[in-house]
């Protein structure tokens, strides 16, 4: 691992997460992270899981140095072994993602905490997130 690396890892703040590479853009730094777990257990049915391949998945950040940071987020797919379980495949979570989000749930708050001073907007916010409204 280079320096650099070590130093963008570490100030990314991310437990679990390896940062592999970091890409210079002209308005953004994509940085490229993979999960460091290495052993998978089905969640249905406890079996050890194999890992056949991973998918990307691209979330904002925080941003840094005055620049917007992209993470590239390589997860695993995992697939149970067990041939009668029902959960067949599924991608590993991160802690610091939703598991649809297109934020870091970090960004998220820091939006939500830089609205707060827009109440009409704070409220459309939540509303849209499911905190308030709705049944």
């Amino acid at each position: 691992m280079s320096d650099g690396i070590a130093m963008v890892k570490m100030l990314l703040g991310l437990p679990g997460m390896d940062v592999l590479e970091v890409i210079e853009g002209d308005n953004e730094l994509v940085i490229r992270v993979e999960i460091t777990a290495t052993i998978g257990w089905c969640p249905g049915c406890g079996v050890r899981a194999q890992s056949p391949d991973r998918t990307a998945r691209s979330v904002r950040d925080l941003s840094c140095f005055g620049r917007a940071v992209r993470l590239e987020v390589l997860r695993r797919r995992w697939r149970c072994r067990e041939v009668l379980c029902s959960m067949k495949t599924w991608t590993e979570d991160v802690e610091a993602l939703d598991a649809t989000a297109v934020l870091t749930r970090r960004l998220e708050r820091r939006r939500v905490v830089r609205s707060a001073s827009r109440p009409a907007r704070l409220l459309r916010l939540l509303a849209s997130s499911g905190c308030v409204g709705g049944r």
